[in-house]
């Protein structure tokens, strides 16, 4: 079967270099019921990201995707 190749939708709503505009992003995702999870990267400059999910197809990826932008937050949807 395929189902163990199945990926997962992921939506990278940003990379942030201020760790309080990260939180800030992440409570508003929180708050709409978006399962928002924030991630430092160990990169050379601090950088924090916030991304959306997983969701287990397009439609439901693409929906989300609405109500972040309805946040005034950028939302690009990635599979992993």
């Amino acid at each position: 079967s395929q189902s163990a190749v199945t990926k997962s939708f992921y939506i990278n709503v940003g990379l942030f270099g201020v760790p309080e505009n990260a939180a800030k992003a992440h409570a508003k995702l929180l708050e709409a019921g978006l399962p928002s999870v924030m991630k430092e990267l160990k990169a050379k400059s601090r950088q924090i990201r916030v991304r959306v999910g997983p969701y287990a197809n397009q439609a439901q990826a693409d929906a989300a995707a609405e109500k972040i932008k309805a946040l005034q937050l950028e939302a690009s949807i990635i599979q992993l």
